[in-house]
């Protein structure tokens, strides 16, 4: 196989999002599955040697978790946008940090831990590989003074590695210096985080799982950690799941290439995840693989021609399923963070992803439930929603950055318009959605 230089990997970005743009339903997963027939056994949490898989009997899905990650209640099978007791849950996704790459990844990490992770107060803050450039001892020593002591404790915040983080020494210094390695989390595992009222289970992949630099260039999920993953479940019951690794399922430069993209769409599916959170090729794209959101986030700490805007993530998971805001923090010479934030968490948003096969119909002419999450350093002071040819209705403060609000819903069937504004000292922010109403 050839070497992946620098100028290779920037065209086959730009090919492999050409490629996504032109064919969106295969990204989505439309494609078929090989049948999960033979894995390696084994309990080595090291990379795959990319040998030959040895004969293994079908592994039954767990019973770990309801589906959708809600709760089997009445309300929770209403249509989208009726009430719910349970409250939302927010996770920040970082991805692509590449410390020792140049003075900005630390400057732009820094901003982040400093003023986005003390506002949102997210449940989780995932950051889904290539922390560092190349994973040496020192990039790994740069990364752990920013946030050792700065960012909360794991699992709450944690890290999967990336390819460049296992090119030296196979991640050994991934072991050794980041929050996840420091706790024992392994290269790959599970973390269940806690939430007022509910648990989040976050699966942690090393998708670089292998001892050619080419192969964790290509992306290659092996049969064992695939294996390990799905033998050593915890019987507890999550509310939410969801997986994080770094190269995305689907795409030119994805865990395709190498053929083990099944495995993962596998655990998707035996795990009940919501959200597949990753990164590796820098740019924006959001899909679904059957229920599973794909969130990739493009670069936070080494914006170039493809994606010029330092990125990162805010996602919800409600009743009614994710919902998702990437924001951009400005440019290598500047960045900026914009405040307010709002994200709307219900009713779901029909063409997240393209077409959301979670979203439900809301009753034409009836009551429906409005939630919204709204950030600010210095404070929301007041949230509105509106629905298309509507004015501006306030929302009411449930505490916790959440803000709700009950609303008629249009009479006319069809996908409909909603928005949510939140105003603060810094100016306002709208976050607009399409959401679909019918019977």
């Amino acid at each position: 196989m050839p070497t992946l230089t620098p100028k290779n990997i920037a065209m086959i970005r730009m090919l492999a999002l050409l490629a996504l743009l032109l064919a969106p339903g295969v990204y989505a997963g439309c494609g078929e599955e090989p049948p999960f027939a033979s894995t390696d056994v084994g309990v080595d949490l090291g990379p795959d040697s990319g040998g030959p898989d040895s004969a293994m009997p079908d592994i039954a899905a767990p019973d770990i978790a309801l589906e959708a990650g809600s709760d089997a209640t009445e309300d929770s099978l209403a249509p989208d946008g009726v009430g719910s007791a349970q409250k939302p849950i927010w996770l920040l996704h970082l991805t692509d940090v590449h410390i020792g790459a140049s003075m900005f990844a630390s400057t732009a990490l820094t901003k982040v831990i400093q003023d986005v992770i003390p506002t949102i107060k997210p449940t989780a803050t995932i950051i889904t590989g290539d922390v560092t450039q190349t994973g040496t001892a020192s990039q790994w020593t740069s990364y752990e003074k920013i946030v050792k002591g700065n960012v909360p404790a794991f699992p709450a915040y944690l890290e999967v590695p990336g390819n460049h983080d296992m090119r030296t020494d196979m991640g050994k210094y991934f072991l050794s210096h980041s929050q996840t390695g420091k706790a024992k989390g392994g290269l790959y595992g599970y973390s269940d985080v806690k939430a007022v009222g509910s648990t989040i289970r976050v699966v942690r992949t090393n998708t670089a799982d292998h001892k050619d630099k080419t192969m964790q260039g290509g992306g290659y999920f092996s049969s064992s950690q695939h294996y390990d993953l799905l033998s050593k479940m915890p019987s507890t019951k999550p509310n939410h799941t969801v997986v994080a690794g770094h190269h995305p399922v689907e795409g030119v430069v994805s865990l395709q290439l190498l053929g083990t993209d099944w495995r993962m769409k596998d655990l998707f599916n035996k795990v009940n995840a919501e959200v597949y959170f990753c990164g590796h090729m820098h740019t924006k794209w959001t899909s679904w693989v059957k229920n599973t959101l794909v969130v990739m986030t493009p670069t936070l700490g080494k914006p170039e021609t493809v994606t010029p805007t330092p990125t990162y993530a805010l996602v919800g998971l409600d009743t009614t399923g994710p919902s998702l805001r990437t924001v951009g923090i400005g440019s290598q010479t500047l960045i900026t963070l914009p405040w307010p934030l709002v994200l709307v968490t219900t009713p779901a948003q029909i063409d997240l992803g393209f077409k959301n096969p979670l979203a439900k119909p809301v009753y034409p002419g009836k009551a429906m439930v409005v939630r919204a999450l709204a950030f600010s350093p210095k404070g929301v002071t007041k949230v509105e929603v509106k629905l298309e040819g509507g004015s501006w209705a306030a929302m009411t403060s449930a505490g916790n950055s959440l803000w709700q609000a009950t609303v008629t819903a249009p009479a006319k069937t069809g996908n409909r318009i909603l928005e949510v504004k939140a105003t603060s000292p810094e100016g306002s922010d709208t976050h607009k959605i399409k959401f679909l109403v019918g019977t």
